[in-house]
């Protein structure tokens, strides 16, 4: 993490003691932002690898539910979902109301 500015360090270590996370529904299907398809593009990172690769796995198909089954030693996987959330890399599908 010794290439991160200030600011993206200190807001990633303030997410990871779970200052600002906000619990997610299982439900929940996160694709990327502009930002975060720019960031997957991008040969060199500021994210920390294991956040990247979190990254590149939103597709806009896998419920929040489909991670926590699917990545079960992934350690902290919904407080990692909410800092890309937060950091502007991905956002969350609105819910369809013609079900």
């Amino acid at each position: 993490m010794s290439q991160l500015t200030p600011s993206i360090r200190e807001r990633i270590l303030r997410m990871a003691m779970g200052a600002e996370c906000q619990p997610l529904e299982a439900s929940e299907v996160f694709i990327k932002t502009a930002r975060g398809r720019l960031e997957c593009a991008r040969p060199e990172t500021i994210l920390p690898r294991r956040l990247r690769m979190l990254l590149m796995l939103m597709d806009g198909k896998r419920s929040v539910a489909d991670f926590r089954s699917g990545l079960t030693r992934y350690r902290n996987l919904d407080d990692s979902i909410d800092m890309l959330r937060h950091m502007g890399y991905i956002q969350a599908l609105p819910q369809r109301l013609d079900i």
